[in-house]
């Protein structure tokens, strides 16, 4: 009898040695799946901060473009400062769209909420929480940025019809004139639209708007990239402590 529950509790020990090395691989494993996601979105992080500085950099000279021409157009215009208005680019952004396709699989396979590290050194300077009395985790920091990220992406895609809304208001006045302007700068083109020098007509409150909404359209693309660019720091910080087994 003894013998018997003796080798009842040998097999049972058995199963829970198997199940416990068996659960350690399935732990060995996900950690190495894991560890490979977070160094793909370690790179695209990378690529986005890089992007943004960039982006930013384009925001700034058009935010700086735009102001002046308002400034100038407040003041009604000249021939030299028509020449200044005429001196820029008047395209369109768009271009809030990077790769994120490691984030996709950390969501997808669950792996995200597994990311347990405790972001100790935001607790005074967070971006998410500027108080620095919560303190986040890896997961939540990574989810708050890509929601930041959307939001300004939708920012960006809503500005772009409304754009396109004023630069259709401008189209038979501004728009016209710059591109006439631009291929033969003459006395001809000027006086065919003497609308410039008017304050009052229809043409220049237009085009004033026009400049207007592009402005504080740059104003806001790049307050939300500073945001953008100081999460980015805070994120590819942690997870390069976590690859190199740092944190």
């Amino acid at each position: 009898m003894l013998y018997a529950i003796g080798e009842i509790v040998l097999v049972v020990v058995g199963i829970l040695i198997a199940l416990q090395v068996n659960n350690w691989n399935q732990k060995q494993l996900q950690e190495g799946q894991i560890q490979v996601l977070l160094k793909k979105l370690h790179n695209e992080l990378n690529y986005d901060y890089s992007y943004f500085i960039k982006l930013d950099s384009i925001t700034t000279m058009y935010r700086k473009f735009f102001e002046s021409s308002l400034i100038m157009a407040q003041d009604g215009l000249d021939e030299f400062k028509i020449d200044s208005i005429t001196s820029g680019s008047f395209g369109f952004f768009n271009y809030l769209q990077t790769p994120r396709n490691a984030f996709t699989q950390l969501n997808e396979t669950g792996f995200i909420w597994k990311l347990n590290s405790t972001l100790d050194s935001l607790k005074i300077d967070n971006p998410i929480a500027p108080d620095g009395d919560v303190l986040l985790s890896l997961s939540d920091l990574i989810i708050s940025y890509y929601e930041i990220y959307d939001w300004a992406s939708r920012f960006n895609q809503d500005n772009i019809v409304l754009q396109r809304g004023y630069r259709k208001s401008v189209h038979l006045g501004f728009y016209r004139f710059y591109m006439d302007y631009r291929r033969e700068h003459s006395e001809v083109i000027l006086a065919s639209h003497q609308w410039l020098f008017d304050k009052n007509s229809a043409n220049y409150k237009a085009m004033f708007n026009y400049f207007e909404s592009r402005y504080y359209y740059t104003v806001n693309l790049s307050r939300e990239l500073q945001k953008l660019k100081a999460i980015l720091y805070s994120l590819i910080r942690e997870i390069t402590e976590s690859i190199d087994g740092t944190h």
